[in-house]
């Protein structure tokens, strides 16, 4: 009776992980579509009311206004444009509540007129703070760092003694 109470357990709780995964790399797949087509409302949709953002050169956005214009200025900049992409993401749940989801992203930053005009290659690596409350997964924190190169996956490192 044990046993089929923990394989029960198990798998129920195995379901429910699987579950809030699927939910959190649906909204990071949403996020990158969004960011693909510059639609600032999808970009938007799973931020909290009380985000914080600290972007790449250390500058700190809070709450989701503040979130909101940072990424109309990126979409609307007339000086130049963007292509956006990610690598596969890597999801931590921490518990039924808290998630910490990672990705690789990379904007070919490119004159508006001419998409193979690059100005700048950035790359980098999102951690996203995702908190669940009434059911429903949001961004709550959001880092962004640069990294010296983009990477497909995010792979465990092993260092020799």
């Amino acid at each position: 009776m044990k046993v089929l109470f923990f394989l029960s357990f198990f798998m129920s709780t195995s379901l429910w992980a699987n579950s809030n995964v699927e939910q959190l790399l649906t909204m990071v797949n949403e996020r990158e579509d969004a960011m693909q087509t510059k639609n600032l409302s999808l970009a938007m949709k799973n931020f909290s009311k009380d985000i914080v953002w600290i972007n790449s050169q250390g500058y700190y956005f809070k709450g989701f206004d503040s979130v909101k214009d940072l990424h109309n200025m990126m979409m609307t900049d007339k000086s130049r444009d963007y292509q956006y992409s990610i690598g596969k993401p890597l999801v931590k749940i921490l518990d039924k509540n808290n998630a910490i989801v990672y990705y690789p992203w990379r904007m070919l930053w490119h004159t508006p007129q001419n998409i193979s005009d690059v100005v700048f290659d950035e790359v980098g690596m999102m951690t996203l703070n995702a908190g669940k409350s009434s059911g429903r997964w949001k961004w709550v924190a959001i880092t962004v760092q640069h990294t010296p190169l983009f990477y497909e996956a995010i792979e465990p490192v092993e260092i020799s003694h």
